[in-house]
This record gives C-alpha cells, structure tokens and sequence, in this order.
C-alpha cells in the first residue's frame, strides 16, 4: 500500500511505472485500485 498526497499525483505514478517497468522484472502489477482515505488520526 503507497499513499499519496493527490489523485493526481497518484494516476501519474500508476501511468509511470506502467511504463518504465522493465520486461524481465520479476514482479508484476496484477491491479491497481484508487481510494480516498476516509480518515486519518
């Protein structure tokens, strides 16, 4: 779990390591989810 300061900024890091992931890599991105933090302490 990452978290960001932004939907932007979190669809921009989701966009880049879409791209710069090397083939051989050996891990590998199933899915990505979005969500808004609810609430913080």
């Amino acid at each position: 779990m990452e978290l960001f300061d932004s939907l932007v900024n979190a669809q921009a890091e989701m966009s880049r390591r879409s791209t710069v992931m090397p083939p051989e890599s050996p891990v590998t991105i199933d899915s990505v989810e979005i969500l808004e933090v609810a609430a913080s302490a």
